[in-house]
């Protein structure tokens, strides 16, 4: 009786408890039922709206998120032309919230309904061309362009594609600035001569991706000829020791010359102060094991 109580202790302690991974998936369409490819869905933590994870539809309007805990999310699917979708999701089991319609979102301007030209979609082999041009996008910046473009998130000073970073061409020209510069460069561009957006998820050899995507804005024109600098600092009081940081960057950019300078300095010591400890627990194991295994035998 003894021996099976405690083989029963040891495998309740031992045996590492596994969390289920959960699966939300759903299919987006119109009005009239129509299935709209290639539409944004993001999955948000529910107590601060920070993105968790996201998705684009496939040709048949269909999405899946994977790999998700049990808990509370908000979904947020987004498709130029239409109303943002938001629905509060309490996840405990694998989920279909089957087809989800959005609105339509319409302007009237003196009593006359006004429906703009939206951008289409097309699939290649290796990316997504997003057309934009003579679009309801033409009249805003491109980092908007960037908002609305397939497989693309914006979110908290970040451009992501699939949860990492990408690597920003124009017209096949690798930009070569940080991410916070990229973000003001593209936000004070007109997109009026933004042709298309390449989102590249597999680029070949000519683009140097690293290993990762590539954004590449197709324009009719040269859209960034000139010269674009910035300098930056910041400062943080640590625990122990501050923290601070100094640069600057400067690019520099013709018809036929691109030129690219940056310097920065970050000087720092950091306090760190660690408390380990180790428990072993095996060895508690066998001792209870052995006084028990006497005990069965003295009473025998």
């Amino acid at each position: 009786m003894y021996l099976k109580s405690i083989v029963y202790l040891c495998f309740l302690c031992c045996s590492p408890l596994v969390a289920q991974d959960l699966t939300l998936s759903g299919k987006v369409v119109d009005a009239n039922n129509l299935p709209l490819a290639y539409t944004n869905v993001v999955l948000l933590m529910d107590e601060d709206n920070a993105p968790l994870k996201g998705t684009t539809t496939d040709d048949e309007g269909f999405f899946k998120i994977d790999h998700l805990k049990s808990g509370n999310y908000q979904l947020k699917i987004t498709y130029l032309g239409f109303k943002t979708y938001t629905q509060s999701i309490n996840l405990n089991a694998d989920t279909n919230l089957n087809a989800i319609i959005l609105e339509e979102d319409t302007q009237e301007l003196g009593g006359v309904l006004v429906v703009a030209k939206r951008p289409s979609v097309k699939r290649l082999v290796d990316r997504l061309v997003f057309d934009v041009e003579n679009s309801t996008l033409s009249n805003n910046n491109v980092l908007d362009v960037l908002k609305f473009s397939p497989g693309v998130f914006v979110y908290d000073g970040k451009i992501t594609v699939k949860n990492s970073e990408p690597i920003i061409y124009i017209n096949d020209r690798r930009i070569h600035l940080s991410s916070s510069e990229v973000q003001q460069l593209l936000e004070g561009t007109s997109a009026a001569n933004i042709k298309s957006i390449e989102v590249i998820t597999n680029p070949p050899a000519k683009y140097e991706a690293e290993g990762g995507a590539v954004i590449n804005i197709v324009t009719s024109k040269n859209i960034i000829a000139g010269y674009n600098g910035s300098v930056f600092g910041n400062y943080k009081q640590g625990f122990e020791y501050p923290k601070y940081a100094l640069g600057t960057s400067h690019f520099f950019k013709t018809d036929k010359l691109n030129s690219y300078l940056n310097y920065n300095v970050s000087p720092r010591k950091d306090f760190r102060h660690n408390d380990e400890f180790v428990n072993f627990f095996f060895d508690l194991i066998v001792f209870l094991f052995n006084f028990l295994s006497f005990e069965c035998c003295e009473s025998s």
